[in-house]
């Protein structure tokens, strides 16, 4: 979201310095080498990352915007945080003479490329009156909610009637598909009654079409699920309908090799670049288990056996398709040994099943294994037990791409 938002501040004549933890320039801005850099002689300062940490660490780090700040100045989070969190982060800026605005977003990539998200706003009226030129570059409406902290307490609430939005959807289409009413005629009425929404008609075309690729990943969602429940517990609020949502959604999710069909399909993005086989394994494992699409997931969810794993078949041929053939040469055995009889399928569902869990944990600790302290041993002596039970060939061939990526220093030396 940041990078289509920096780049509507420079269409609009803005100057604009930007940094990006993975490096990325924006036509027409400065690309800063630290967050401090970009933040020095700055009258407004604006961060949009995935969490808390991530905030903290921009804005505190070593070389953090902190440094570069000047009393006076503007400092806007678009994040989806903690209101808790946000706060404390407000008291470490104000102490350096700084004013804060929590400014989450609500909108696709469509609507940040488009400039026209929506900003709901905790803070000052002043402050705000500050920045409008730049939310107006970036967005269509600005809604103020109060103090700080309600911006992030607002789009918390929003973000949940998401969550029961797309899971009502799912449930009710899989229902009338199992009662032979086809998903296009269900569209059709849901734009024409009252229930129709803005979740249905922008997801309709990438249902309807199994479009898959990713548009709000599904590990951004999980996290904001949890803040929920988190500032539920804060504020003593009993959330059951969404903690069952959690409970079945995303941990009993874990356990579907399916799984492995929205993973390949989150990789066909990468298509029109060269795709190593060390980078479809790093991804497969790590990287791109949070980046399958939250939607889709509750939709797949839903769906029968018979067609989750035809669209894992199709999926996986899809992505060593677009491999070069000496690399998805060994990998695409394996996959025809998968569907050359049953007893190979047990063997394959069964490593991914009991491996898939212990995959999204690793995942959910960040981009990369070195990133986040993780050594090789710690992830062969974690992954390796269940996929040598399931399938002893799928593992062998892991077990030397992984050997590269430790050569390759892809791993730290140990585990914290």
């Amino acid at each position: 979201m940041g990078g289509p938002m920096a780049a509507n501040l420079v269409k609009a004549g803005h100057e604009v310095s930007v940094w990006n933890r993975t490096p990325k320039s924006i036509e027409g801005a400065t690309t800063a080498a630290t967050p401090a850099e970009a933040a020095k002689g700055k009258e407004a300062v604006w961060v949009c990352v995935s969490d808390t940490k991530a905030v903290q660490s921009v804005l505190f780090g070593a070389q953090g915007a902190i440094h570069g700040l000047e009393s006076g100045a503007v400092v806007v989070d678009s994040s989806t945080i903690s209101p808790s969190a946000s706060i404390n982060i407000m008291e470490g800026l104000q102490e350096k003479g700084c004013e804060f605005l929590d400014a989450p977003v609500t909108g696709s990539k469509v609507a940040a490329e488009a400039g026209s998200l929506i900003f709901m706003i905790g803070g000052a009226v002043h402050n705000i009156e500050r920045v409008e030129p730049l939310l107006r570059a970036m967005g269509k409406k600005v809604i103020h909610m109060g103090e700080n902290g309600k911006g992030l307490s607002a789009k918390l609430a929003q973000n949940m009637n998401i969550v029961f939005m797309y899971e009502g959807l799912c449930e009710s289409l899989t229902l009338a598909r199992k009662l032979g009413v086809a998903p296009e005629k269900m569209f059709e009425l849901i734009e024409a009654s009252m229930i129709r929404s803005g979740v249905a008609e922008y997801k309709k075309p990438f249902i309807l079409n199994q479009d898959y690729s990713p548009n709000f990943p599904l590990k951004l969602m999980h996290k904001d699920i949890h803040l929920m429940l988190d500032a539920a517990r804060e504020n003593d609020v009993k959330l059951p309908g969404l903690a069952e949502i959690d409970k079945v959604i995303y941990e009993n999710s874990a356990e579907h090799s399916w799984q492995l069909a929205l993973l390949a399909i989150s990789l066909a993005r990468y298509a029109e670049g060269p795709l190593d086989i060390n980078r479809v394994i790093r991804m497969l494992l790590v990287h791109d288990v949070g980046e399958i699409d939250a939607g889709d997931v509750m939709f797949f969810a839903h769906v029968n056996w018979e067609e989750r794993k035809a669209a894992e078949r199709a999926a996986v041929i899809r992505i060593f398709k677009i491999l070069p053939e000496e690399d998805s040469s060994d990998l695409l055995q394996l996959w025809h040994e998968f569907e050359a009889g049953e007893s190979a399928e047990s063997r394959f569902a069964h490593a991914v099943d009991r491996a898939m869990p212990v995959l999204l944990n690793l995942a959910n600790q960040g981009q990369s294994w070195r990133e986040n302290g993780i050594s090789y041993e710690r992830v062969v002596n974690r992954i390796a037990p269940p996929i040598q039970a399931g399938c002893p060939a799928l593992w062998d061939y892991l077990q030397e791409r992984l050997k590269e990526a430790r050569d390759n220093g892809f791993f730290v030396a140990s585990s914290k």
